[in-house]
């Protein structure tokens, strides 16, 4: 436990901002499948950016202007974040970001990324509640969270082209999308188990979701064989239970 004291867990929130795949096609309406013969070029990692959760502000890294198709760097970077996190926070990340990264580094030729507990908030979102919509600019204004900022695929165009305006301008796109993602993660992970136990990291009872020690005996949970303490969190609000040996006590 001498370990663990004084620490919590370290969870990573972070999001990718890709390129455009370059195809050829006779016509826009296609109702037949694309033929991957016809891409003229992959599509890569134009940004990715990140932030630890608690952390102040986020950050990024960009590709560099003067080849816009090589991410191989920024693929490192995140490699080396991941080894460092007991969690990561992405919105879809399980069924984009997550699988892309990897994608990106079996292409360059890198060893495996550090397999850690995935948090999809989109699923989430999805599973937990009834939202009129899953995307990220509509669960920050629905929260009274904030939103994304404004933008069109002109900014996806200057990038390509190398435009070191369009690529700061990403990269600060990027690292608002964190900043909002990581509000959306705090209001959204009461309401499900913690992929990361926070209270191992504490001595004392605490909440697993925040690691706050202000928690609440709520009543017991009763199954066939168990008995346990259910806790409500003062702190996020978040539930859990302690098993109990020996039944409910007199």
């Amino acid at each position: 436990m001498d370990r663990l004291s004084n620490q919590k867990p370290r969870i990573l929130i972070y999001d990718l901002e890709t390129s455009f795949l370059i195809l050829k096609t006779f016509q826009l309406r296609n109702d037949q499948a694309i033929p991957f013969d016809n891409i003229i070029q992959e599509r890569n990692i134009l940004t990715a950016a990140w932030k630890w959760l608690g952390d102040k502000t986020s950050q990024s890294i960009a590709i560099k202007s003067k080849n816009p198709t090589d991410d191989r760097h920024i693929v490192e970077k995140l490699s080396q974040l991941f080894s460092q996190a007991d969690a990561v926070v992405a919105h879809y990340g399980s069924g984009f970001d997550n699988k892309y990264l990897n994608t990106r580094a079996i292409f360059h030729g890198l060893p495996p990324i550090k397999p850690t507990h995935e948090i999809d908030t989109w699923q989430i979102a999805r599973k937990k509640f009834l939202f009129n919509s899953n995307r990220l600019d509509y669960l920050g204004k629905f929260l009274g969270l904030g939103r994304k900022i404004k933008t069109d695929s002109s900014l996806w165009h200057g990038c390509m082209e190398g435009k070191k305006k369009s690529i700061e301008e990403m990269a600060r796109y990027n690292r608002q999308d964190v900043d909002l993602l990581e509000k959306v993660y705090k209001k959204l992970a009461p309401f499900v188990p913690a992929k990361v136990n926070a209270a191992i990291y504490s001595e004392k009872p605490a909440c697993p979701n925040c690691g706050s020690m202000d928690i609440q005996k709520r009543g017991m949970n009763l199954s066939r064989t168990t008995v346990s303490q259910r806790l409500q969190c003062r702190s996020c609000g978040s539930w859990s239970s302690v098993q109990l040996k020996g039944g409910i006590p007199r």
